[in-house]
């Protein structure tokens, strides 16, 4: 389950209209919600994501606020959670290859 949270102000009557943290997007997954197994893959995820990745709570937090609207930072998110579980397997599955080669 991918759990999103953004902030939200009230508007205000001067420029620029928009607090700076306003876009800002985060996304929360925990690690039993990722389609990825075994512990090669999860020695891999954990080196990729780094400090990104609360050992106590089991979740992976990702934030965004590279663009200025909070529908394209939510979609920036979501592929940037794909590319890392691809990037998981792939790794793990050459790895695994190297290792059958040997």
């Amino acid at each position: 389950m991918l759990r999103f949270r953004s902030v939200s102000f009230g508007r205000l009557h001067l420029a620029p209209y928009l607090q700076p943290a306003e876009f800002q997007v985060a996304l929360k997954v925990y690690f039993r919600d990722l389609p990825l197994a075994g512990d090669l893959e999860e020695e891999i995820f954990h080196q990729i994501v780094g400090k990104r990745f609360n050992s106590d709570k089991n979740e992976l937090l990702l934030t965004s606020d590279k663009f200025a609207s909070r529908i394209e930072n939510k979609r920036h998110l979501c592929s940037m959670l794909d590319r890392i579980v691809l990037s998981t397997k792939r790794l793990a599955q050459s790895i695994k290859e190297e290792q059958g080669d040997q």
